[in-house]
């Protein structure tokens, strides 16, 4: 089989062929953002209708503090998605979720028509203050005002937690910053240590360079500190 360039005739056929499955795709994709796009659209009117039913069971002081559903693992585009399926039932039975300002986030279980708010406890890793499950769970016939209380409490425990994780953070903070002052203010002595001795080292070369009997004995010196150095070595080597 020889090898060579494409025959004009088949390369059109090719070329023919790439621009029909490119343009497949093209449109292929183009029904698929459609179609993603609407199925959002239905999710979130579903949603949408679902919340507005909901919040009809709960106190009316409670509606305008809503916030989102307790779906934790999905963000709000993913849970429209998944419910904006087209001609199928839908099953949604997701907790409503409250934010009021200095209190711990209320939660509205919707399968059990209660009340209840989430706990603040300790990260075990980072030691900050996190939001463990919701408990304290109070039907809606029965006193909810309670939740309110609870929730305060819980969001007075949060803060505490915080405020102890935000001050063991500034404090060990200042400790980098007093080692990092340390450390500076060790490198500028060394640095002047040195540049003192290179000094001294001139004044004396610049001393003695020109008298021989004072190089001759400096030469002894060095040689005495050397053999003083490895008689010790000795010594201990034999220790």
């Amino acid at each position: 089989m020889s090898i060579g360039s494409i025959p004009e005739s088949i390369e059109l056929i090719i070329n023919a062929e790439v621009e029909r499955i490119n343009k497949e795709q093209s449109e292929k994709e183009e029904r698929e953002k459609v179609d993603y796009q609407q199925r959002l659209e239905r999710g979130r009117a579903y949603i949408k209708a679902y919340v507005d039913r909901e919040l009809e069971f709960v106190p009316e002081y409670l509606r305008e503090f809503y916030h989102h559903l307790n779906q934790s693992n999905r963000d709000a585009d993913e849970l429209a998605h998944l419910y904006g399926r087209e001609n199928e039932s839908q099953d949604v039975n997701l907790d409503l979720v409250f934010y009021i300002p200095g209190l711990a986030p209320i939660v509205y279980d919707v399968y059990n028509e209660s009340l209840g708010c989430f706990t603040a406890h300790r990260n075990n890793e980072t030691d900050c203050a996190v939001w463990g499950d919701w408990r304290n769970a109070y039907r809606l016939r029965d006193c909810v005002e309670t939740v309110l209380v609870i929730a305060k409490e819980e969001f007075d425990k949060y803060q505490t937690i915080q405020s102890e994780y935000d001050l063991r953070v500034e404090k060990r903070r200042e400790r980098e910053l007093e080692e990092q002052r340390r450390d500076y203010e060790r490198s500028v002595m060394d640095d002047a240590i040195e540049e003192v001795e290179e000094m001294e080292n001139e004044v004396l070369f610049e001393a003695i360079k020109d008298d021989q009997v004072a190089i001759f004995m400096l030469k002894a010196f060095v040689g005495i500190q050397q053999e003083r150095k490895h008689f010790e070595q000795r010594i201990d080597g034999a220790e």
